[in-house]
């Protein structure tokens, strides 16, 4: 355990706590407030499921064109906000025009992986989560270090012209 002290009231923290908020990461993260924090996770999070589902069809109704990132539950449930089972490319008809086209959504995941890997998202929809600051610097870090992995891994094929 590490103290904190913050004014008259002393705060304990974990040790990975307190290594997460003073020591892993960037200053530039220190200075942001906890929506800044959010919009940039949305950032990240949708480059990242762009570069994951890139050669995929839209899982709503199979096109190859302009996928973005669509979220089967909004982004107001936090829970699922983030949630790599919850988020596939979708393309901007499905998910702008359409407001996600849900139904179909829905059935391109279970053609995708099964009936269970959808339950297993409904089950988690219902629960509730707030982050803390520092849990979302976390989240925002393991995101840039997949994005890197993936064009790490890429690297080698051609560039399209």
């Amino acid at each position: 355990m590490k103290y904190l002290k913050l004014g008259i009231r002393l705060l304990i923290i974990t040790k990975r706590e307190f290594d997460s908020l003073f020591y892993a990461h960037s200053s530039e993260l220190f200075h942001m407030t906890y929506q800044e924090l959010k919009n940039r996770l949305d950032r990240i999070f949708a480059s990242y499921i762009r570069l994951r589902d890139n050669g995929k069809p839209c899982i709503s109704c199979g096109v190859y064109t302009g996928l973005e990132a669509g979220h089967l539950y909004s982004r107001g449930n936090l829970a699922l906000r983030w949630d790599e089972r919850n988020v596939h490319g979708q393309c901007i008809v499905c998910n702008r025009m359409k407001d996600g086209n849900l139904q179909k959504y829905r059935i391109g995941i279970i053609l995708r992986y099964n009936k269970e890997y959808l339950n297993g998202i409904d089950r988690d929809s219902s629960k509730r989560v707030k982050y803390k600051a520092y849990e979302i610097m976390d989240i925002i870090e393991q995101y840039q270090d997949k994005i890197k992995k993936i064009n790490k891994d890429t690297s080698f094929l051609p560039k399209n012209t």
